[in-house]
């Protein structure tokens, strides 16, 4: 589900260069929180049991569908 989300997500126009403030704070809130999720998923210091890389892949998947969502919304109001 994750990787359609990114496909989805690269499939979309750019983000345009004038927008919402607050859209733009808020999309830009969840792309560093889907950063951080990444970055302890893929950090090999980091010892996960199974049950809390579940938790961290839906908590990730969660917030790609707001991206999306969000960005989706963003793209209607420019004509997209």
């Amino acid at each position: 589900e994750s990787r359609q989300l990114e496909t989805d997500l690269r499939a979309m126009p750019q983000e345009p260069r004038v927008g919402q403030a607050g859209t733009i704070a808020t999309i830009s809130e969840i792309e560093d929180r889907i950063a951080s999720i990444d970055f302890q998923l893929n950090d090999p210091s980091i010892r996960m049991t199974d049950d809390e890389k579940e938790i961290f892949w839906r908590e990730r998947v969660g917030l790609m569908k707001l991206l999306v969502g969000l960005r989706y919304a963003q793209a209607q109001r420019t004509g997209f």
